[in-house]
């Protein structure tokens, strides 16, 4: 295996983490991780390694981290751990890799995850994401947003609704007063419920929603927006 030039497996010795067949072909695959520490944060990086048409290459396609970046055959996880299991009961174990903290205080409160990796028949992809519970308002919202972006509207939905009726959520630990975050997440919330239920074929329920939004905050960006 030909270490690549254009990356931190050029300079740092990876650790063996695992060896086991994800692939079905009766070999084994090794499971690889160069951590890197920063002033705060400490990242995981994890290569899986393993043949392919004669020789030891890399398995792995990860989603790029920017737009403009290409896939890449590193996973990448802060202060991670890992297990091996075959959670789809497909016969081939996944990769399970759990973390993503950060150590900055500047960061806030971060929402943890477990990444399920897996072979398709042609590489090692991502499958799944899988998010730690959570009791922070912006936390739900958050997984509200990444859900609509997706098209899940029947499950964004609630979600959203959560956000503003859910009077056990937390709004502290940022740098701005709770109530400000209750507020302002709120407010958002009720924006996007507004989008999403004429997309139901729901427009009386947005224009009731509009109407509590713009007496509730009335000073709002997304009160405007909304209306």
């Amino acid at each position: 295996y030909a270490a690549p030039s254009n990356d931190i497996y050029e300079f740092l010795a990876p650790t063996v983490t695992g060896l086991t067949d994800m692939t079905g072909d009766g070999l084994p695959e090794l499971i690889t991780d160069a951590p890197i520490c920063g002033a705060s944060t400490c990242t995981n990086n994890y290569r899986i390694i393993g043949p392919k048409d004669g020789q030891m290459v890399d398995l792995v396609i990860a989603p790029p981290v920017t737009d403009s970046a290409q896939p890449g055959p590193i996973i990448s996880v802060t202060y991670a751990d890992t297990r091996v299991e075959d959670i789809d009961t497909d016969g081939l174990p996944e990769l399970l890799v759990h973390g993503g903290t950060l150590g900055s205080a500047g960061a806030g409160i971060v929402r943890s995850r477990t990444e399920v990796w897996g072979w398709d028949g042609a590489a090692i992809m991502r499958t799944d994401v899988i998010l730690d519970p959570s009791n922070y308002r912006h936390h739900i919202l958050y997984e509200a947003n990444d859900l609509l972006a997706s098209g899940d509207l029947a499950r964004a939905l609630p979600l959203y609704e959560a956000v503003i009726n859910d009077g056990s959520l937390r709004d502290d630990g940022y740098a701005y007063p709770p109530e400000q975050v209750h507020a302002d997440s709120s407010a958002f919330a009720a924006f996007r419920l507004i989008l999403i239920d004429p997309l139901i074929g729901d427009s009386e329920r947005a224009a009731g929603r509009l109407a509590w939004l713009l007496a509730t905050y009335p000073d709002s960006a997304a009160a405007s927006a909304a209306d």
